[in-house]
């Protein structure tokens, strides 16, 4: 309970840090907004991890893109990350998005094979970003976990 507390507080915290980075001054009619969509592919061992994403999408909401439902959360927890796809996208033009995701190994005391995020991000429907993170057994969350942020 220990770890997935801490994991919720440093996927906070990254959430703030983007939201302070915002500039009141752009709208999203100035022609800098966009369309945003991220999609995680999750394999290997990811039900034997203990996962968090928060996406922050400044100037609209966001949308499940598998059940096809306004969302009116950021933080997505092991509940919402049980599947091998997550997708989510926003419902409007975003000014900026940001992408911050956590993993942590469930049992310390088994051993757990590795898993894999294969994650992608569009941009008007355009690629913009295409990382693959692979977790270890024993992985504590850290900055080298997933941090993506568009302006």
């Amino acid at each position: 309970m220990k770890r997935i507390s801490f994991l919720v507080l440093l996927l906070a915290a990254m959430t703030a840090v983007f939201y302070s980075c915002s500039n009141d001054e752009d709208e999203p009619g100035s022609g800098k907004a966009a369309m945003y969509q991220v999609v995680i592919k999750q394999s290997g061992d990811y039900q034997n991890f203990i996962k968090s994403v928060v996406i922050a999408a400044n100037g609209t909401t966001l949308k499940d893109d598998i059940a096809n439902k306004s969302l009116s959360k950021t933080v997505f927890s092991d509940e919402d990350l049980t599947g091998s796809t997550f997708s989510v996208s926003t419902e409007g033009k975003a000014v900026q998005f940001a992408v911050s995701g956590g993993v942590a190994d469930r049992d310390e005391e088994s051993i757990t094979n590795p898993m894999t995020w294969d994650v992608t991000v569009y941009r008007d429907g355009k690629e913009i970003d295409h990382q693959v993170l692979t977790f270890e057994d024993g992985h504590q969350p850290s900055s080298k976990d997933l941090n993506l942020y568009y302006d």
